[in-house]
């Protein structure tokens, strides 16, 4: 079969029947969306969509992929002495609240769907809800928008 036989498009594998013009079509299993994609769709949706500010946090382990080896240990060791604490979520977003007369925040990790949460996240949260800081552990843009909605964060559409 010529490689021009074959489309692909929305995880649909369509195969056209020599001399027709019909096919067969056949599901894909979908490749996982890493974090990386997911970060950058939730990314792209909040820059579209948010009334308030956001930002990602990097973390050391993505920050310490992109140092050669031999600069590692030094750079992690000053990160640390300059304040940057291992867990710290993926995602803060910040709104003003009318309901509250005040600003408020929300805090979102991102995992692939297979992703494990970290004892050092674990521990952010519990912190950060302590604080009455609502956070959200999400594995989709359909999560992150869900709990957009549960905590009132004010977009410029509106979810249904």
């Amino acid at each position: 079969m010529k490689k021009a036989d074959f489309w692909e498009h929305a995880g649909l594998k369509l195969k056209r029947k020599s001399g027709s013009a019909t096919g067969t079509i056949k599901k894909l299993k979908m490749p996982e969306q890493s974090e990386d994609a997911l970060q950058e769709q939730v990314s792209n949706f909040l820059r579209a969509a948010l009334i308030g500010v956001f930002w990602h946090n990097a973390n050391e382990n993505k920050l310490l992929g992109l140092i050669p080896k031999t600069h590692r240990e030094n750079l992690l060791k000053k990160m640390g002495r300059l304040g940057m604490k291992p867990g710290v979520l993926d995602i803060t977003i910040h709104w003003f609240a009318e309901e509250y007369k005040h600003p408020r925040s929300l805090y979102i990790e991102l995992k692939s769907k297979t992703g494990t949460v970290k004892d050092n996240q674990l521990a952010m949260i519990s912190s950060l809800v302590a604080l009455g800081i609502p956070c959200a552990v999400c594995r989709s843009l359909e999560e992150v928008q869900a709990a957009l909605k549960t905590y009132n964060v004010p977009l410029k559409g509106r979810l249904t």
